[in-house]
């Protein structure tokens, strides 16, 4: 039987105490790895936890691999290069801060993971006086054929939707009374503000262990949202990626989620859970952290409003946005650059018009997709 330790510290003490809080997941894909380094805050401040900064960090592996992370951005590191972690192989983790202090994880060797069987969406009505045919879309994720027999799993999700405006701006004004054009199929294409894409990397803790004589995992609830959010307007997309764990790794993982309000190893702690990283020279240092190395397994789904016309749902308006009480403005070639001077926080050119000749002017949140999302580039898998 695995064994960890569990030490809780009290609230007065937790809200004095520098700890370092290590995120590190290796996975076999052929991808950038990352690890993020930060130190926690005092519980009754509203800030977040702080980056941690300028350390040297590396993975070593008993085939004589070392993987050497740069810091991205402050507290964020990553490989230079795509790196897969290999199966029948030791990885450690090391760390040494900006400080000096030096760290090392357990020994970490991959756990083979049984592929998805399905990924599936159900709408759950929940009618209210504002919106009679609203409710949540649920989903979920099956591994029926549990051909590795894993016994404790962790879910990560990735969600992407378009978001569309209902007047798009079609012309990018550039001072004065000069634009260029950027509407989709253009020359400049890839400044098109009429239909974009969101996407969020959901890293709550989703963990499961099977009960004794339990082969299959069914029906393990993974996201969830509302039929108001702009989500399922258009065309909604969904990753879910499974991951099997070890014993210590899942008691890790239920340990954090039990003791946060998030569930997230960033919020902030009741108390502290140690997990497989410790201080080289002094082992009486706490570390929130664990290091794994683990095998993917993952599927895709795509839906729209139409998977969904059995049920009660219905999307009447397919724009992130309602502006049918906004009227446009129009304004005299030669004047352009005078309105856009005095109302560029508010309005955007969207198109012309040529009798009369003018220009006409739309409020920008009814124009600019980029208000409701972080990409006007359609991803590669859409």
């Amino acid at each position: 039987m695995l064994s960890m330790c569990l030490e809780q510290i009290d609230l007065e003490q937790i809200g004095t105490e520098d700890l370092l809080v290590v995120d590190a997941m290796i996975t076999d894909q052929l991808e950038i790895q990352q690890v993020k380094l930060t130190r926690t805050v005092a519980l009754n401040s509203n800030n977040s936890m702080q980056p941690e900064s300028n350390a040297q960090i590396w993975i070593e592996g008993n085939d004589n691999t070392r993987i050497d992370f740069i810091e991205d951005k402050l507290g964020t590191y990553k490989t230079e290069q795509p790196f897969a972690a290999k199966q029948n192989t030791n990885y450690t983790l090391r760390i040494i801060t900006n400080s000096g202090r030096e760290y090392q994880s357990a020994t970490s060797i991959m756990t083979p993971t049984s592929p998805i069987d399905s990924v599936y969406a159900e709408f759950e009505s929940f009618p209210t006086v504002l919106n009679s045919r609203g409710g949540f879309f649920n989903f979920y994720v099956d591994t029926r054929s549990n051909t590795q027999n894993n016994k404790y799993f962790r879910w990560f999700w990735y969600s992407t939707f378009e978001v569309v405006v209902p007047t798009p701006s079609r012309w990018l004004w550039t001072g004065g009374n000069t634009y260029v054009i950027r509407e989709r199929g253009s020359e400049n294409d890839s400044l098109q503000v009429e239909i974009c894409y969101n996407s969020d990397t959901i890293r709550q803790i989703n963990v499961k262990s099977l009960l004794e004589g339990e082969q299959e995992v069914i029906r393990q609830p993974i996201s969830r949202f509302h039929s108001d959010s702009a989500s399922m307007k258009r065309r909604y997309s969904i990753l879910v990626k499974q991951y099997a764990l070890s014993e210590e790794s899942y008691r890790f993982w239920s340990l954090i989620d039990e003791s946060t309000n998030q569930g997230s190893l960033f919020d902030i702690q009741v108390g502290t859970i140690q997990g497989n990283i410790s201080n080289v020279n002094d082992g009486g240092e706490i570390v929130l952290g664990f290091f794994e190395v683990v095998q993917a397994q993952s599927v895709r789904r795509f839906y729209t409003p139409r998977d969904f016309r059995n049920t009660s749902f219905r999307e009447f308006n397919p724009n992130v946005v309602s502006c049918s009480d906004e009227e446009p403005i129009a304004i005299e070639l030669d004047k352009i650059g005078e309105f856009m001077e005095a109302n560029k926080e508010y309005y955007t050119l969207c198109y012309f018009t040529t009798f009369p000749p003018a220009a006409i002017f739309c409020k920008i949140r009814c124009a600019v997709c980029t208000e409701y999302a972080n990409s006007n580039n359609k991803p590669d898998y859409w």
